[in-house]
């Protein structure tokens, strides 16, 4: 009600009124967001036990994993995929890749090892956008498919040189976040 009132003072007088109401409109709103977020969090606590909610259960992950018999453990898997991602997911080491390798994206793939590695290379993504900055985070193995590592990525990056033969246009992107994952054999591959 307080917006709706803002807003029909705003139409119905016109802007004058509302430079004269903004400051306390604001001072108003900080007031109140500072009483609803102490009260907020005081009464946070409650709901550190919380295991089920409607609709499913909070699993617990570590007790997930420590029942896997996958042959790596989570912290090599973090490891391997680092070295992956060090590696430019096999761009600079094919080796790292097993041989029944598949990339699949939701509008690419399935593409075979050679498929992907050709495409890669073909797009060369770290030429065209120099300054890339993929923000990796949420690295961690999934508790449901023990051999399964995800990440996030947050990236951000300029384009400033030619990409497949278009002249660069400067633009800077900053993606939305996406969530990425490697499936390794008991070979770490």
């Amino acid at each position: 009600s307080i917006i709706f009132f803002f807003v029909s003072i705003t139409i119905s007088r016109g802007f004058d009124i509302c430079k004269s109401i903004r400051p306390k409109f604001s001072a108003l709103i900080r007031r109140t967001t500072k009483l609803s977020t102490s009260t907020l969090l005081t009464d946070l606590e409650k709901y550190d036990s919380v295991k089920e909610v409607p609709g499913g259960v909070f699993v617990d992950e570590e007790d997930l994993l420590s029942k896997s018999d996958f042959a790596i453990k989570p912290p090599d898997l973090i490891r391997l995929s680092k070295r992956l991602l060090v590696n430019e997911v096999g761009m600079l080491n094919e080796d790292l890749l097993a041989d029944n390798f598949e990339f699949c994206a939701p509008f690419v793939g399935p593409l075979k090892k050679e498929e992907y590695l050709g495409a890669l290379r073909n797009f060369q993504l770290l030429k065209a956008f120099p300054d890339m900055n993929n923000q990796f985070h949420f690295m961690r193995v999934d508790p449901f498919q023990p051999n399964r590592v995800w990440w996030h990525t947050r990236a951000k990056a300029t384009h400033s040189a030619p990409l497949m033969g278009k002249a660069p246009t400067n633009k800077k992107l900053e993606l939305p976040p996406q969530a990425n994952s490697f499936i390794f054999n008991s070979e770490g591959k």
